[in-house]
Protein backbone atom coordinates (compact mmCIF):
# COMPACT_ATOMS: atom_id res chain seq x y z
CA UNK A 1 0.00 0.00 0.00
CA UNK A 2 1.36 3.40 -1.00
CA UNK A 3 0.19 6.84 0.22
CA UNK A 4 0.56 9.88 -2.01
CA UNK A 5 3.61 11.84 -0.81
CA UNK A 6 1.81 15.21 -0.82
CA UNK A 7 -1.08 13.86 1.23
CA UNK A 8 1.37 12.21 3.62
CA UNK A 9 3.16 15.54 4.06
CA UNK A 10 -0.15 17.33 4.67
CA UNK A 11 -1.20 14.68 7.20
CA UNK A 12 2.10 15.03 9.05
CA UNK A 13 1.85 18.83 9.18
CA UNK A 14 -1.79 18.87 10.32
CA UNK A 15 -1.28 16.28 13.07
CA UNK A 16 1.92 18.00 14.21
CA UNK A 17 0.18 21.40 14.34
CA UNK A 18 -2.76 19.93 16.30
CA UNK A 19 -0.44 18.36 18.86
CA UNK A 20 1.63 21.52 19.29
CA UNK A 21 -1.06 24.22 19.24
CA UNK A 22 -4.09 22.24 20.35
CA UNK A 23 -7.45 23.89 19.86
CA UNK A 24 -10.63 22.58 18.35
CA UNK A 25 -9.97 23.82 14.82
CA UNK A 26 -6.60 22.13 14.29
CA UNK A 27 -7.79 19.00 16.08
CA UNK A 28 -10.90 18.81 13.88
CA UNK A 29 -8.84 19.25 10.74
CA UNK A 30 -6.41 16.53 11.84
CA UNK A 31 -9.29 14.13 12.63
CA UNK A 32 -10.91 14.87 9.25
CA UNK A 33 -7.69 14.16 7.35
CA UNK A 34 -7.14 10.92 9.27
CA UNK A 35 -10.74 9.84 8.60
CA UNK A 36 -10.26 10.49 4.87
CA UNK A 37 -7.22 8.24 4.95
CA UNK A 38 -9.03 5.50 6.91
CA UNK A 39 -12.05 5.68 4.59
CA UNK A 40 -9.78 5.44 1.54
CA UNK A 41 -8.05 2.34 2.93
CA UNK A 42 -11.36 0.64 3.85
CA UNK A 43 -12.71 1.47 0.40
CA UNK A 44 -9.65 -0.12 -1.26
CA UNK A 45 -9.98 -3.27 0.87
CA UNK A 46 -13.57 -3.60 -0.35
CA UNK A 47 -12.54 -2.91 -3.97
CA UNK A 48 -9.90 -5.62 -3.72
CA UNK A 49 -12.63 -8.19 -3.10
CA UNK A 50 -14.76 -7.05 -6.04
CA UNK A 51 -12.26 -7.77 -8.81
CA UNK A 52 -12.57 -11.24 -10.35
CA UNK A 53 -10.23 -12.45 -13.11
CA UNK A 54 -10.66 -15.47 -15.41
CA UNK A 55 -8.02 -16.54 -17.91
CA UNK A 56 -9.21 -17.18 -21.48
CA UNK A 57 -5.89 -18.14 -23.07
CA UNK A 58 -6.01 -21.53 -24.83
CA UNK A 59 -2.43 -21.97 -26.06
CA UNK A 60 0.11 -22.70 -23.35
CA UNK A 61 3.13 -23.95 -25.28
CA UNK A 62 5.13 -21.80 -27.69
CA UNK A 63 8.72 -21.49 -28.90
CA UNK A 64 11.16 -18.68 -28.11
CA UNK A 65 10.38 -15.57 -30.11
CA UNK A 66 6.87 -16.68 -30.99
CA UNK A 67 4.14 -14.18 -30.11
CA UNK A 68 1.13 -15.24 -28.10
CA UNK A 69 -2.03 -13.32 -27.21
CA UNK A 70 -2.91 -13.54 -23.53
CA UNK A 71 -6.64 -13.13 -22.90
CA UNK A 72 -8.36 -12.73 -19.58
CA UNK A 73 -11.74 -11.53 -18.37
CA UNK A 74 -11.89 -8.85 -15.68
CA UNK A 75 -15.16 -8.49 -13.80
CA UNK A 76 -16.38 -6.09 -11.11
CA UNK A 77 -18.67 -8.53 -9.27
CA UNK A 78 -20.17 -6.04 -6.74
CA UNK A 79 -22.28 -2.92 -7.13
CA UNK A 80 -19.39 -0.62 -6.31
CA UNK A 81 -17.65 1.87 -8.54
CA UNK A 82 -13.86 1.45 -8.83
CA UNK A 83 -12.39 4.71 -10.15
CA UNK A 84 -8.80 3.61 -10.88
CA UNK A 85 -7.60 0.09 -11.60
CA UNK A 86 -4.68 -1.41 -13.55
CA UNK A 87 -3.98 -5.08 -14.20
CA UNK A 88 -0.70 -6.39 -15.55
CA UNK A 89 -0.65 -10.01 -16.67
CA UNK A 90 3.10 -10.48 -16.39
CA UNK A 91 5.20 -9.74 -13.33
CA UNK A 92 8.27 -9.88 -15.55
CA UNK A 93 7.00 -7.04 -17.75
CA UNK A 94 5.69 -4.82 -14.96
CA UNK A 95 7.06 -1.28 -15.07
CA UNK A 96 5.52 1.25 -12.72
CA UNK A 97 5.79 4.16 -15.15
CA UNK A 98 3.85 2.24 -17.81
CA UNK A 99 0.77 1.54 -15.68
CA UNK A 100 -2.35 3.15 -17.09
CA UNK A 101 -5.37 3.48 -14.82
CA UNK A 102 -8.97 3.11 -15.97
CA UNK A 103 -12.38 2.86 -14.31
CA UNK A 104 -14.55 -0.19 -13.67
CA UNK A 105 -18.30 0.24 -13.46
CA UNK A 106 -20.46 -1.95 -11.18
CA UNK A 107 -21.21 -5.44 -12.58
CA UNK A 108 -19.02 -4.68 -15.59
CA UNK A 109 -16.95 -7.25 -17.55
CA UNK A 110 -13.97 -6.45 -19.74
CA UNK A 111 -11.96 -8.76 -21.99
CA UNK A 112 -8.29 -7.79 -21.89
CA UNK A 113 -5.78 -8.89 -24.54
CA UNK A 114 -2.03 -8.58 -24.24
CA UNK A 115 0.56 -9.77 -26.75
CA UNK A 116 3.65 -11.38 -25.26
CA UNK A 117 6.79 -13.01 -26.62
CA UNK A 118 9.67 -14.60 -24.75
CA UNK A 119 13.37 -14.57 -25.61
CA UNK A 120 14.27 -17.31 -23.15
CA UNK A 121 13.03 -20.84 -22.78
CA UNK A 122 11.38 -21.76 -19.50
CA UNK A 123 8.09 -21.98 -17.64
CA UNK A 124 6.34 -18.65 -17.04
CA UNK A 125 3.41 -18.00 -14.74
CA UNK A 126 0.98 -15.94 -16.80
CA UNK A 127 -1.99 -16.61 -14.52
CA UNK A 128 -0.77 -14.46 -11.67
CA UNK A 129 -1.74 -10.81 -12.09
CA UNK A 130 -0.31 -7.63 -10.58
CA UNK A 131 -3.31 -5.47 -9.66
CA UNK A 132 -3.09 -1.78 -8.70
CA UNK A 133 -6.11 0.17 -7.49
CA UNK A 134 -6.56 3.74 -6.24
CA UNK A 135 -9.19 5.15 -3.94
CA UNK A 136 -11.79 7.80 -4.74
CA UNK A 137 -9.46 10.69 -3.95
CA UNK A 138 -6.42 8.96 -5.41
CA UNK A 139 -4.36 9.40 -2.26
CA UNK A 140 -3.75 5.69 -1.57
CA UNK A 141 -2.61 3.04 -4.05
CA UNK A 142 -2.92 -0.65 -3.21
CA UNK A 143 -0.85 -3.10 -5.28
CA UNK A 144 -1.15 -6.82 -4.77
CA UNK A 145 -0.56 -10.10 -6.57
CA UNK A 146 -3.52 -12.31 -7.43
CA UNK A 147 -2.07 -15.79 -7.78
CA UNK A 148 -3.13 -18.34 -10.37
CA UNK A 149 -1.26 -21.43 -11.53
CA UNK A 150 -1.77 -20.89 -15.27
CA UNK A 151 1.64 -21.23 -16.93
CA UNK A 152 3.03 -21.02 -20.42
CA UNK A 153 5.83 -23.34 -21.53
CA UNK A 154 8.42 -21.71 -23.78
CA UNK A 155 10.51 -24.24 -25.71
CA UNK A 156 13.76 -23.66 -27.62
CA UNK A 157 13.52 -22.09 -31.06
CA UNK A 158 13.49 -24.74 -33.76
CA UNK A 159 15.30 -24.32 -37.08
CA UNK A 160 14.40 -26.69 -39.89
CA UNK A 161 17.71 -27.68 -41.45
CA UNK A 162 17.96 -28.77 -45.05
CA UNK A 163 18.39 -32.55 -45.30
CA UNK A 164 21.79 -32.30 -47.00
CA UNK A 165 23.03 -30.68 -43.79
CA UNK A 166 23.00 -34.00 -41.94
CA UNK A 167 25.43 -35.52 -44.38
CA UNK A 168 27.93 -32.89 -43.28
CA UNK A 169 27.47 -33.01 -39.53
CA UNK A 170 28.07 -36.20 -37.62
CA UNK A 171 28.92 -39.45 -39.37
CA UNK A 172 29.25 -38.61 -43.05
CA UNK A 173 28.57 -42.27 -43.92
CA UNK A 174 25.02 -41.90 -42.64
CA UNK A 175 22.74 -41.22 -45.57
CA UNK A 176 19.86 -39.00 -44.64
CA UNK A 177 16.78 -41.15 -44.11
CA UNK A 178 18.90 -44.18 -44.99
CA UNK A 179 19.08 -47.46 -43.16
CA UNK A 180 22.74 -47.72 -42.19
CA UNK A 181 22.95 -49.43 -38.81
CA UNK A 182 19.76 -51.47 -39.23
CA UNK A 183 20.17 -55.22 -39.09
CA UNK A 184 17.82 -57.66 -40.74
CA UNK A 185 16.69 -58.85 -37.30
CA UNK A 186 13.28 -57.41 -36.48
CA UNK A 187 12.90 -56.90 -32.75
CA UNK A 188 9.17 -56.13 -32.86
CA UNK A 189 6.43 -54.70 -35.04
CA UNK A 190 4.63 -51.76 -33.52
CA UNK A 191 2.14 -49.04 -34.39
CA UNK A 192 3.46 -46.16 -36.49
CA UNK A 193 4.38 -43.01 -34.54
CA UNK A 194 4.75 -39.52 -35.97
CA UNK A 195 8.36 -39.06 -37.06
CA UNK A 196 9.07 -42.77 -37.80
CA UNK A 197 11.14 -43.47 -40.87
CA UNK A 198 8.75 -44.37 -43.71
CA UNK A 199 11.21 -47.01 -44.90
CA UNK A 200 10.43 -48.99 -41.73
CA UNK A 201 6.73 -49.42 -42.56
CA UNK A 202 5.69 -53.07 -42.68
CA UNK A 203 3.09 -52.93 -45.46
CA UNK A 204 1.93 -56.52 -45.02
CA UNK A 205 1.07 -55.99 -41.34
CA UNK A 206 -0.35 -52.55 -42.08
CA UNK A 207 -2.82 -54.09 -44.55
CA UNK A 208 -3.74 -56.82 -42.07
CA UNK A 209 -4.49 -54.45 -39.16
CA UNK A 210 -5.79 -51.58 -41.34
CA UNK A 211 -3.31 -49.15 -39.76
CA UNK A 212 0.33 -48.30 -40.30
CA UNK A 213 2.78 -50.66 -38.57
CA UNK A 214 6.57 -50.29 -38.52
CA UNK A 215 9.49 -52.63 -37.98
CA UNK A 216 11.64 -52.09 -34.87
CA UNK A 217 15.12 -53.47 -35.58
CA UNK A 218 17.70 -54.89 -33.18
CA UNK A 219 20.24 -52.27 -34.23
CA UNK A 220 19.04 -48.69 -34.46
CA UNK A 221 20.03 -46.22 -37.14
CA UNK A 222 23.16 -44.24 -36.37
CA UNK A 223 23.76 -45.89 -33.02
CA UNK A 224 27.33 -44.64 -32.81
CA UNK A 225 26.63 -40.94 -33.22
CA UNK A 226 26.91 -38.48 -30.36
CA UNK A 227 26.25 -34.83 -29.63
CA UNK A 228 27.68 -33.09 -26.56
CA UNK A 229 26.56 -29.61 -25.45
CA UNK A 230 28.46 -27.59 -22.87
CA UNK A 231 26.19 -25.92 -20.31
CA UNK A 232 28.95 -24.83 -17.95
CA UNK A 233 27.72 -21.59 -16.36
CA UNK A 234 31.27 -20.16 -16.18
CA UNK A 235 31.37 -19.97 -19.97
CA UNK A 236 28.35 -17.65 -20.01
CA UNK A 237 29.36 -15.21 -17.27
CA UNK A 238 30.27 -12.59 -19.90
CA UNK A 239 26.89 -13.03 -21.55
CA UNK A 240 24.37 -11.37 -19.19
CA UNK A 241 21.69 -11.40 -21.89
CA UNK A 242 21.98 -15.21 -22.09
CA UNK A 243 21.54 -15.07 -25.85
CA UNK A 244 24.65 -17.15 -26.50
CA UNK A 245 23.40 -19.86 -24.19
CA UNK A 246 20.02 -19.78 -25.91
CA UNK A 247 21.64 -20.08 -29.34
CA UNK A 248 23.54 -23.23 -28.29
CA UNK A 249 20.39 -24.80 -26.88
CA UNK A 250 18.35 -23.76 -29.94
CA UNK A 251 20.88 -25.40 -32.25
CA UNK A 252 21.06 -28.63 -30.24
CA UNK A 253 17.28 -28.89 -29.91
CA UNK A 254 16.80 -28.11 -33.61
CA UNK A 255 19.39 -30.64 -34.71
CA UNK A 256 17.92 -33.38 -32.50
CA UNK A 257 14.34 -32.71 -33.57
CA UNK A 258 15.33 -32.81 -37.24
CA UNK A 259 17.24 -36.08 -36.96
CA UNK A 260 14.35 -37.60 -35.00
CA UNK A 261 12.00 -36.84 -37.90
CA UNK A 262 14.17 -38.63 -40.45
CA UNK A 263 14.93 -41.69 -38.35
CA UNK A 264 18.53 -41.11 -37.25
CA UNK A 265 19.65 -41.90 -33.72
CA UNK A 266 21.96 -39.72 -31.62
CA UNK A 267 23.17 -40.09 -28.07
CA UNK A 268 22.88 -36.63 -26.52
CA UNK A 269 25.14 -35.71 -23.60
CA UNK A 270 24.62 -32.47 -21.65
CA UNK A 271 27.47 -31.22 -19.48
CA UNK A 272 25.63 -29.35 -16.75
CA UNK A 273 25.50 -29.70 -12.97
CA UNK A 274 25.34 -33.40 -13.72
CA UNK A 275 26.16 -35.12 -17.00
CA UNK A 276 22.77 -35.92 -18.51
CA UNK A 277 22.32 -38.53 -21.23
CA UNK A 278 19.42 -38.80 -23.69
CA UNK A 279 18.91 -41.09 -26.66
CA UNK A 280 16.98 -39.33 -29.42
CA UNK A 281 15.66 -41.46 -32.28
CA UNK A 282 12.03 -40.38 -32.65
CA UNK A 283 9.81 -37.43 -31.76
CA UNK A 284 8.69 -39.03 -28.49
CA UNK A 285 12.26 -39.36 -27.21
CA UNK A 286 12.98 -35.81 -28.40
CA UNK A 287 10.25 -34.45 -26.10
CA UNK A 288 12.21 -35.73 -23.07
CA UNK A 289 15.23 -33.72 -24.21
CA UNK A 290 13.06 -30.67 -24.88
CA UNK A 291 11.56 -30.88 -21.40
CA UNK A 292 15.06 -30.88 -19.89
CA UNK A 293 16.01 -27.73 -21.79
CA UNK A 294 12.80 -26.01 -20.71
CA UNK A 295 13.39 -26.75 -17.03
CA UNK A 296 17.16 -26.25 -16.78
CA UNK A 297 19.57 -23.39 -17.34
CA UNK A 298 23.35 -23.46 -17.42
CA UNK A 299 24.37 -24.10 -13.82
CA UNK A 300 27.24 -26.53 -14.26
CA UNK A 301 30.82 -26.03 -13.09
CA UNK A 302 32.48 -29.02 -14.74
CA UNK A 303 35.13 -28.59 -17.42
CA UNK A 304 33.80 -30.07 -20.65
CA UNK A 305 37.21 -31.62 -21.31
CA UNK A 306 36.77 -33.74 -18.18
CA UNK A 307 33.42 -34.90 -19.52
CA UNK A 308 34.98 -35.76 -22.90
CA UNK A 309 37.73 -37.78 -21.24
CA UNK A 310 35.19 -39.55 -19.06
CA UNK A 311 32.59 -40.32 -21.71
CA UNK A 312 34.51 -40.53 -24.99
CA UNK A 313 38.12 -41.48 -24.27
CA UNK A 314 37.44 -45.20 -24.81
CA UNK A 315 35.04 -44.99 -27.74
CA UNK A 316 35.55 -47.22 -30.74
CA UNK A 317 36.66 -45.91 -34.12
CA UNK A 318 34.22 -44.69 -36.72
CA UNK A 319 31.88 -42.63 -34.56
CA UNK A 320 30.37 -39.25 -35.35
CA UNK A 321 30.70 -36.71 -32.53
CA UNK A 322 29.34 -33.16 -32.48
CA UNK A 323 30.55 -30.84 -29.70
CA UNK A 324 28.48 -27.69 -29.13
CA UNK A 325 30.36 -25.04 -27.11
CA UNK A 326 30.31 -21.29 -26.56
CA UNK A 327 33.94 -20.42 -27.26
CA UNK A 328 36.51 -22.46 -29.18
CA UNK A 329 40.19 -21.97 -28.34
CA UNK A 330 43.46 -23.40 -29.61
CA UNK A 331 44.11 -24.97 -26.22
CA UNK A 332 40.73 -26.69 -26.37
CA UNK A 333 41.57 -28.15 -29.79
CA UNK A 334 44.91 -29.45 -28.51
CA UNK A 335 43.24 -31.15 -25.56
CA UNK A 336 40.61 -32.65 -27.83
CA UNK A 337 43.37 -34.04 -30.03
CA UNK A 338 44.88 -35.76 -26.99
CA UNK A 339 41.55 -37.20 -25.89
CA UNK A 340 39.97 -38.25 -29.20
CA UNK A 341 41.62 -39.74 -32.24
CA UNK A 342 39.67 -37.78 -34.81
CA UNK A 343 41.84 -39.23 -37.53
CA UNK A 344 39.60 -42.30 -37.24
CA UNK A 345 36.40 -40.56 -36.17
CA UNK A 346 34.25 -37.76 -37.54
CA UNK A 347 34.37 -34.78 -35.20
CA UNK A 348 32.40 -31.56 -35.64
CA UNK A 349 32.72 -28.59 -33.28
CA UNK A 350 29.89 -26.07 -33.35
CA UNK A 351 30.68 -22.79 -31.57
CA UNK A 352 29.60 -19.18 -31.04
CA UNK A 353 33.04 -17.55 -30.91
CA UNK A 354 36.61 -18.66 -31.49
CA UNK A 355 40.23 -17.50 -31.34
CA UNK A 356 41.63 -15.76 -34.39
CA UNK A 357 43.28 -17.82 -37.15
CA UNK A 358 42.08 -21.05 -35.57
CA UNK A 359 41.17 -22.51 -38.94
CA UNK A 360 44.85 -23.20 -39.62
CA UNK A 361 44.83 -25.65 -36.73
CA UNK A 362 42.50 -28.02 -38.59
CA UNK A 363 43.54 -27.67 -42.23
CA UNK A 364 45.20 -31.10 -42.29
CA UNK A 365 42.49 -32.89 -40.36
CA UNK A 366 39.87 -34.01 -42.85
CA UNK A 367 37.74 -35.65 -40.17
CA UNK A 368 37.53 -32.50 -38.07
CA UNK A 369 35.12 -29.74 -39.04
CA UNK A 370 34.57 -26.37 -37.40
CA UNK A 371 31.13 -24.83 -37.76
CA UNK A 372 30.33 -21.29 -36.60
CA UNK A 373 26.82 -21.50 -35.23
CA UNK A 374 25.51 -18.22 -36.63
CA UNK A 375 26.78 -19.00 -40.12
CA UNK A 376 25.46 -22.54 -39.97
CA UNK A 377 21.93 -21.43 -39.15
CA UNK A 378 21.91 -18.62 -41.72
CA UNK A 379 23.13 -20.95 -44.50
CA UNK A 380 21.21 -24.12 -43.66
CA UNK A 381 18.42 -23.25 -41.25
CA UNK A 382 14.94 -22.29 -42.34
Amino acid sequence: MKIDKWFAATLFIVIGTALINGGKFFTSVAIAVVLILVFEIIYLVICKKTINIKDRTTTFKITCGEEITIKYEVENIFRIFIPYVSINSSVLKKKEDEIVYSTMLPKKKNIVEEKLSFNYRGIYNIGSKVISIKGIWGIVTMTYLKRNEEVIIVTPKIYRFEQRYFGVLGNSDLAVGGTKGESSNIKEIRKYRAGDNLKRINWKCSAKFSKLMVNEYEDKIGETNYILIDMNAINFELDPSKQKEESLVDFTASFCKNIAKIGLRFNVFISNKEVEHFVVDDEESYLLLEDYFVRNESDGRRDILDVIKQEFSNISDGIGLIIVINRLSKDFLKEINRSINYGKNNLVIVFNDCDEAIQSEVENNKNLQLVKLEESISQNGV
